[in-house]
């Protein structure tokens, strides 16, 4: 992704860094060359106390739909200062982090929400662009084994609910690996319920010649099912948290790798990871690869859920102390889209390819992206390579006065809709992603219960259709107004469409269908129409 141009760089392509006294500077390169950029400044501070946090590091990025926007990085010096130059025009987000402390996004008012974003104009600076950071809540406690002893080696993980996908499934949010003496400490936290994890590889050999392990556990002493929360309100301490290890027998897991035509694969790597509900866990991860014959074996596996891959679907296994035999891991071989950028008038686009890209999201696991997004040829052809399962084609890269009007092959909407890209190497001709000038926009104010001008909101726009309440949906935008209470959404496609301004709103809730579900009927509806403006004003929902 990293390319030299003359005439645009690709967006944030490159910092250079400059001492201004003790303060560090970062000018980011951004947009045509030439042309002129803004600045973002401000101030790192403790919550408790408003001492300045020196060496905390900002990160920058681009307000964007597409999850492939680069960050540029910057660090506060001795008194909590930052300053960001060079960025092109253009909206963007601003978080402060230091170890030990939370993460805060500016504008941010609970750990899952969106923050404000920081409108940057040409020749201008956006100062004052302050973020107080809480010390972040501890976990910290002692595991033991079945017999009472402290055990060391053992990671003990802390997973919170957060929403991925429309729904909410556990996320690691921070771990550690128990001392000597068996104690462990989880920091930086942020207030919330949370799980714990405990997971440990050691095996060993009892009288009776069976190997022995202590399967994942999950606090306070059992399995997922068993597991109990633990609440975390801001910067608060949880101590003397035990834990206690279960042993029993381990398993064999044993079976085959083959290619989709039934043919072994000689040699091929063969991953085993323990599986939380919704989230694979890094923790106890094993490789091991196959024979001649395709065969593989993974002995002395403790009790617990996990993963299995080889390049193709994951299998889920459930060990339980007895030896799995005949496991069969399909690998895949991706598949290859060829397309081209166009306008509507089915023309080459008129501004520099460079820096277009085109991107390529699922809401699946289970597919087989060798690559997400690939630069646009100078001839504004792509090429897409080893994909395999359902994707939504989009672009990114594209001037401000330009949008992805929608994406076809053989005049199927792929933008939209996923299009589920056929594994065994085939080539697939024919994708078109269309861009146009024509954009619509939204903008409106935001009141509170007094009629008054409010940025204590986040607006949310979705479309009136259900079938389009899914994962990186163009048709669900979310975003935060600014102090004076107003807001501007563009990009949306045209349709019709509901509109609503909550009290909160919990970031990746704007696609739980059932949430919208709930919401539909009481929010305000407005039609767009190609390259229209609608200008509306809401009145602050307050959350249930």
């Amino acid at each position: 992704m990293k390319m030299k141009t003359t005439l645009i760089a690709a967006f944030l392509l490159f910092t250079s860094l400059a001492l201004n006294g003790d303060a560090l500077h970062v000018k980011a390169v951004t947009g045509f060359q030439g042309a002129k950029t803004g600045s973002i400044r401000g101030r790192i501070t403790e919550v408790d106390t408003g001492k300045p946090l020196r060496r905390a590091r900002v990160r920058v990025l681009a307000d964007r739909q597409d999850s492939f926007a680069r960050a540029v990085m910057a660090s506060t010096n001795s008194r909590g200062e930052f300053e960001v130059t060079g960025l092109a025009a253009g909206s963007y987000f601003v978080t402060g982090t230091r170890a030990g402390f939370v993460s805060v996004q500016y504008g941010q008012r609970r750990a899952t929400e969106r923050g404000l974003a920081v409108d940057v104009r040409a020749g201008e600076v956006s100062d004052r662009i302050d973020i107080a950071l809480p010390r972040g809540a501890v976990i910290s406690g002692r595991v033991a084994d079945d017999i009472g002893a402290p055990y060391p080696g053992v990671r003990v993980d802390a997973l919170v609910l957060r929403y991925r996908n429309g729904k909410r499934v556990p996320t690691i949010s921070g771990g550690s690996t128990t001392d000597d003496l068996g104690n462990f400490r989880i920091s930086g936290l942020e207030p919330g319920s949370y799980y714990l994890a405990a997971t440990s590889t050691e095996t060993w050999r009892n009288d009776k010649k069976e190997t022995i392990g202590y399967p994942s556990t999950y606090y306070p002493a059992g399995g997922v099912d068993q597991a109990q929360v633990i609440s975390l309100a801001a910067s608060e301490q949880k101590s003397e948290i035990q834990m206690n290890l279960q042993s029993s027998p381990t398993s064999r897991i044993s079976g085959r790798v083959v290619r989709t035509s039934g043919e072994a694969v000689p040699g091929a790597g063969v991953t085993i990871a323990y599986s939380y509900p919704g989230v694979i866990m890094t923790a106890g991860m094993r490789s091991v690869r196959t024979g001649p014959d395709g065969s593989f074996q993974i002995k002395d596996v403790s009790g617990g859920v996990y993963s299995v891959s080889s390049g193709g679907d994951d299998v889920i296994l459930t060990v339980t102390g007895t030896d799995i035999d005949d496991v069969v891991l399909t690998q895949k071989t991706g598949s290859t889209v060829i397309g081209s950028v166009v306008t509507e008038e089915g023309t080459s686009p008129a501004f520099p390819v460079s820096g277009v890209r085109v991107v390529i999201e699922s809401f699946s696991d289970k597919v087989l992206p060798t690559v997400r997004v690939v630069q646009v040829n100078d001839d504004w052809s792509f090429r897409m390579q080893g994909l395999g399962g359902p994707f939504m084609f989009r672009l990114t890269g594209l001037p401000d006065d330009w949008t992805m009007a929608t994406a076809t092959l053989n005049d199927r909407n792929i933008a939209d809709e996923p299009f589920d890209v056929p594994t065994g190497g085939k080539e697939i001709t024919g994708a078109k992603i269309i861009v146009t000038r024509r954009i619509p926009r939204v903008t409106g104010t935001v009141l509170d219960d007094k009629g008054q001008p409010t940025a204590a909101a986040s607006v949310l726009i979705f479309a009136d259709d259900p079938s389009q309440w899914i994962p990186y949906s163009r048709f669900v935008r979310a975003t935060r107004p600014g102090a004076d209470g107003r807001f501007m959404l563009s990009g949306l496609p045209p349709g019709t469409y509901r509109a609503a301004a909550l009290e909160f709103l919990e970031q990746g809730q704007e696609v739980d269908a059932s949430f919208l579900a709930d919401l539909r009927d009481a929010a305000k509806t407005l039609t767009l129409g190609e390259g229209a403006l609608e200008t509306i004003t809401l009145t602050v929902r307050a959350s249930r």
